[in-house]
């Protein structure tokens, strides 16, 4: 029997992350601000990568139902020809190596499922955070058509976002995502499904408290 989708794609999470803690270069990377500007059927992301030793190499999470084209990178302003995003070994992860002693920025887009939106990353654990030593805040800025950014649930997207005016979203951060999770509004999402299993659970138990107790207070009366 086919397992259902949801366990398919949490499956999926686990081993790229489990491969990013293999694969992923062991040297520090910071970066200052991405931008995303999310579509209804893309999010276009721009990224400013440190190198480390002479050359940039990061990792960004490899989702089912959702594939990664890099649509530039540049350095100074001058576009660095021949650059990739290819596959790591066992296509768990995506990988960019550019040889560059100066920072890269790149632009990719991603298209297919856009709840997760992958963030290249390089260093130590390709966690939830995974960089060293981050000289300055970092910053994530959500932009774009209004109706996608209206229907985010900022309350369960991660990490915690806020509004910055009319048409944007912000995160202040002091260590690199691996991943932007953006929650949609509605009684479906993740976050408020886990909270009804919470609050299920919590009932249940308060009802067999309570039946356990009127049963031995019962138990205890007379001509019982």
């Amino acid at each position: 029997m086919a397992r259902p989708t949801g366990v398919r794609t949490l499956a999926a999470a686990l081993t790229a992350l489990a491969g990013l803690l293999i694969e992923a270069p062991a040297a520090a990377q910071t970066t200052d601000t991405v931008f995303v500007e999310l579509r209804a059927d893309a999010a276009h992301v721009q990224q400013r990568l440190v190198p480390d030793s002479g050359a940039v190499r990061a990792v960004a999470i490899r989702f089912e139902e959702q594939t990664v084209s890099l649509t530039g990178a540049t350095q100074d302003g001058v576009l660095i020809p021949g650059v990739e995003v290819a596959p790591t070994p066992g296509g768990r992860a995506y990988r960019i190596d550019v040889a560059s002693a100066a920072p890269v920025v790149i632009t990719y887009t991603v298209r297919g499922r856009l709840d997760r939106i992958p963030l290249f990353v390089a260093g130590g654990r390709a966690e939830q955070t995974v960089v060293h030593e981050a000289a300055e805040p970092w910053l994530i800025r959500l932009e774009g058509d209004p109706a996608a950014l209206d229907g985010l649930d900022l309350s369960t997207s991660l990490p915690r976002f806020t509004r910055a005016g009319e048409g944007a979203i912000t995160a202040t951060l002091s260590s690199v995502p691996g991943l932007l999770r953006l929650s949609r509004g509605g009684a479906l999402s993740f976050a408020r499904v886990a909270d009804l299993v919470v609050l299920a659970l919590l009932l249940t138990a308060a009802i067999w408290t309570w039946r356990n107790a009127r049963v031995r207070r019962e138990g205890g009366e007379p001509g019982r």
